[in-house]
């Protein structure tokens, strides 16, 4: 900025000071037409030339026709440096548009010089803007690698955990995969067994529907014999009634031996049939009462079977339900051992 004003300080002087120029470069003409040309062997010498013509008319008709002659070569000179003060002039006004052209180029110089120096002071701001943003990312860079310091180390301990785990789990997989082939074993047997159960089970349904309906048969029969029993039962009551009534009418006729003998005849004979058929209902009685206990025992195993049947669905159910987590367990471990190949990677 000092050199640029400097500069234009210059140039202006040196606009001030062409008409001074003008003026030394005539005298200089001047002096050089008044001095003679050097080439000329007879050029005057000053005063002593006028003492002379003062002297002798000869010397000034010489000094008149040398003056005459000096005259025309002085114009000629003076013809000479007006061409050239011309060219000078021409000269000087190229220099004034061109020293014109350069005040202008030193103006867009010097606004421009503003602009960037207003530019530069706005980049030192952003250089310092950024230099402080620098200084708080190196900062930040180094609190960083603090704290990555520490995650590594907390990383490198949960990948010890990790490993350990890792370890704990195999060995636990081990066990699951023994414990889930004895398992699928266990399984098999019981699947066996389930298909066996399952035909025994049909069998036994069959069974139980025929016992069933044989029950319902000996529950229709007994339903009947009882009505039979009651039936009976009332006969007997009535008999006993009558005998009841023969007793007192024996008593009546207890003078009449004949009349007596052949109604203790005939009352000995009801007697007997009636005993004889209390016994046939007895044993019959008994005969149907073994036939619902034996009746009952079988649908007790029946259901006993059932329920055995259904305890074999149950445990497998269970031993389906036991495989499930196992299976997710054994997908856990996989996905940690492809956890643990990438690390390792």
């Amino acid at each position: 900025m000092d050199y640029t004003n400097g500069l234009g300080h210059g140039l202006a002087r040196l606009l001030l000071q062409l008409p001074l120029l003008y003026t030394i470069i005539a005298a200089t003409g001047v002096y050089c037409f008044a001095d003679g040309d050097p080439e000329e062997p007879n050029a005057p010498a000053g005063a002593e030339d006028d003492q002379t013509v003062e002297d002798t008319e000869d010397q000034d008709i010489i000094y008149i026709a040398e003056a005459v002659e000096k005259e025309q070569k002085a114009m000629k000179y003076i013809a000479a440096l007006e061409a050239k003060k011309l060219e000078l002039l021409s000269q000087v006004k190229a220099l004034r548009e061109a020293v014109q052209e350069m005040g202008n180029l030193l103006i867009k110089e010097d606004l421009e010089n503003d602009k960037l120096l207003t530019e530069c002071e706005r980049e030192r701001e952003a250089q310092n803007v950024l230099q402080a943003e620098n200084d708080k990312l190196k900062n930040t860079l180094i609190e960083n690698r603090e704290l990555l310091q520490v995650s590594m180390a907390e990383a490198e301990k949960k990948h010890q955990n990790a490993m350990e785990s890792i370890a704990q789990l195999e060995s636990e997989n081990s066990n699951l995969a023994y414990q889930v082939k004895t398992l699928q074993a266990t399984v098999q047997e019981m699947g066996s067994l389930l298909s066996e159960a399952n035909i025994d089970n049909g069998k036994l349904l069959n069974e139980c529907d025929e016992a069933r309906e044989l029950q319902n048969l000996l529950q229709v029969e007994n339903d009947m014999l009882k009505k039979a029993l009651i039936d009976k039962e009332e006969l007997l009551k009535e008999f006993e009634l009558e005998r009841v009534a023969e007793k007192d009418e024996m008593k009546t006729l207890e003078n009449n031996g004949e009349l007596q003998k052949v109604c203790l005849m005939e009352s000995k004979e009801k007697n007997k049939k009636a005993v004889e058929f209390i016994a046939q209902l007895g044993a019959k009685k008994s005969h149907l009462t073994n036939q619902l206990q034996t009746l009952q025992e079988t649908m007790q195993d029946l259901c006993s079977l059932i329920c055995n049947a259904n305890i074999d669905d149950l445990l497998t159910k269970d031993c389906k339900r036991k495989q499930k987590p196992h299976s997710k367990l054994q997908d856990s471990f996989q996905d940690l051992q492809k956890g643990n190949e990438t690390d390792s990677e």
